[in-house]
């Protein structure tokens, strides 16, 4: 199977609600049903010994209990995914919401609770009083766990804590990428700077798509190839740059495993800090390597590729008598031809037209706004 199919099986189990209730099923099957087949007689619980009829008064209670448990979970879900997908987005929700693995084991512990007891009833005669004491102990679980069901879902609804799950999620994956601390990163050495001049515009001919997954072993490890080192080799030569990537021993992929953190962190880190950014950027390009600059907004404007493709916009504001620099299309499209229809409001400029035109005010009324700062 390979990591992207493992990948798409794995996020699917995670953000179900279905394998708990139905792992919870199976076990609370196997709870009544091998003691039933291989008639073990055990005894009930102290505490939990029930007459015949209150037997039955407890299986029952369960059962209600239980039920009503499940239904007020799948449907507190539903109005909490309602009211989340005004804010967030659905693939926040499955991480935050469908993932959370308290919730899950509740949902279990609830279906547990229901099925033994739903045995149990239909076998009262039969069944092991053991079983019956299990299921009435169960019943008492299951209204604690329902109580902090109920606190836990609503801090857990709290736009903060579903904001605070997904940094912490972030976090480990710089964890992951970054394991060393940046105070343990080695001093970089100084190197030259006198590097050859780089192509202007590096035209991009791969397949464009948005990332939903990403195979960090693979990205950190499994990308640092023998081909690859052999690429930042020929990178740096062109630079001048001293290195040991020329050395046989970066022929061994387990080599450049455990190199890794030399290779990146060391070499390509010291490479990146001692070079002009737009340097760095259109020589690993032109390599082959999917390397970018990260710029400030002011550099933007003067972006030789943003130039070229004519990106930077003017447009007049004559209450100014001047023209400011806009941004411009996103993509060209031949087609669809894309433009700027006029400049940026003023502030309150719509007011009379929002407010009296489409809300309905009278201009007196706005005028009562306007006074008080509101608008």
């Amino acid at each position: 199977m390979t990591w992207g199919r493992w990948y798409a099986a794995q996020s699917h189990v995670l953000s179900t609600l279905w394998l708990s209730p139905l792992l919870a099923f199976v076990l609370a099957q196997l709870t009544y049903r091998v003691p039933y087949v291989l008639g073990m007689h055990l005894g009930a619980l102290p505490g939990f010994i029930y007459t015949e009829q209150g037997k039955i008064s407890a299986l029952e209670i369960n059962i209600t209990m239980n039920l009503t448990f499940i239904v007020f979970t799948f449907g507190s879900m539903l109005v909490a995914i309602q009211i989340a997908s005004a804010q967030l987005s659905p693939r926040i929700i499955a991480t935050t919401l469908l993932r959370d693995n308290v919730i899950r084991f509740i949902v279990g512990l609830f279906t547990y609770g229901l099925v033994i007891s739903l045995g149990a009833r239909n076998r009262t005669e039969t069944i092991p009083n053991f079983i019956i004491s299990i299921a009435a102990l169960w019943g008492l679980i299951s209204v604690v766990a329902f109580l902090f069901l109920i606190d836990y879902a609503a801090r857990l609804l709290r736009p903060l804590s579903i904001v605070r799950r997904l940094a912490e999620r972030g976090l480990k994956v710089f964890d992951d990428v970054y394991p060393e601390a940046a105070g343990s990163q080695p001093d970089l050495p100084f190197l030259r700077t006198d590097a050859l001049p780089a192509g202007r515009t590096i035209a991009h001919t791969g397949k464009s798509g948005i990332i939903l997954a990403v195979n960090v072993t693979a990205l950190v490890a499994g990308r640092l190839t023998p081909k690859y080192v052999k690429d930042l080799a020929a990178l740096f030569d062109s630079h001048r740059m001293p290195h040991d990537l020329h050395d046989p021993k970066y022929a061994d992929p387990a080599t450049i495993a455990a190199s890794t953190s030399h290779i990146i962190n060391h070499l390509v880190a010291g490479f990146i800090a001692t070079l002009p950014a737009e340097e760095v950027y259109h020589a690993a390009q032109a390599r082959g390597f999917t390397w970018g600059a990260v710029r400030a907004p002011e550099q933007l404007l003067e972006d030789a590729h943003l130039g070229d493709r004519g990106f930077w916009k003017q447009v007049e504001h004559p209450e100014l008598g001047r023209s400011f620099t806009y941004p411009g299309e996103a993509a060209i499209y031949n087609g669809s031809p894309w433009r700027i229809s006029r400049r940026a409001p003023l502030l309150g400029e719509h007011n009379v037209e929002i407010f009296c035109g489409e809300l309905g005010l009278s201009r007196a009324e706005l005028s009562v706004l306007a006074e008080g700062s509101a608008v």
